[in-house]
């Protein structure tokens, strides 16, 4: 190959490996701008195990503190999700999925110290990465909140019979969405943002 094909052919391939980075950055920057929760799911479409498998992958993906793993997730299908159906503070917020991640955190394997505490902040991280991976292959999905409300942590802790240092921390239904949230995201405010 002489000198002047083969900088063409670097060149050639470099504009690919820049558009693509590009349509990268612009898919996965537009999934987190039109995530919108999931209010309604169709009540008999279940998600296969695939699907659930890569969620859990997007979950699991998500930064750590000290590179410690501090969360352990509980896949939930259609007979097992009954148990949380039955709770008063969490059955709303189901919203019909026959699907779920209960994603709890496992305190224990932080350590002593202030460090400790950031096992909140990792188990958010995977409930995000997973809000966004179910958006981004047709799925609905919502957040609902456990931890730190001692009520819903409680009878979660009860009805899924989780052993001492696990701590429910978020239940992110998951299934085909019937209605979808359509409130755009609120606008952040320009004194929310201080450029130095």
């Amino acid at each position: 190959m002489k000198p002047s094909e083969l900088l063409s052919t670097i060149a050639i391939a470099l504009i690919l490996f820049a558009s693509a980075s590009c349509g990268r950055e612009k898919a996965i920057i537009g999934t987190m701008e039109d995530y919108r929760a999931t209010t309604q799911f169709d009540t008999e479409a279940e998600v296969s195990r695939d699907k659930m498998e890569k969620l859990v992958i997007a979950g699991t993906s998500a930064p750590v503190t000290r590179n410690v793993t501090p969360w352990k997730l509980y896949v939930l299908g259609p007979e097992k999700i009954s148990m949380l159906e039955k709770l008063k503070t969490v059955r709303p917020a189901l919203c019909g999925a026959r699907n779920a991640i209960v994603i709890c955190g496992m305190t224990g394997r932080m350590g002593e110290g202030e460090l400790r505490e950031f096992w909140a902040q990792d188990c958010a991280a995977a409930a995000g990465n997973i809000l966004l991976a179910a958006d981004a292959m047709g799925l609905g999905a919502n957040w609902l909140r456990v931890y730190p409300v001692q009520v819903r942590i409680q009878e979660v802790t009860a009805a899924m019979h989780l052993p001492p240092g696990e701590v429910p921390f978020a239940i992110i239904p998951v299934g085909k969405p019937d209605v979808t949230d359509e409130a755009p995201h609120p606008e952040t405010p320009q004194t929310s943002i201080t450029w130095l």
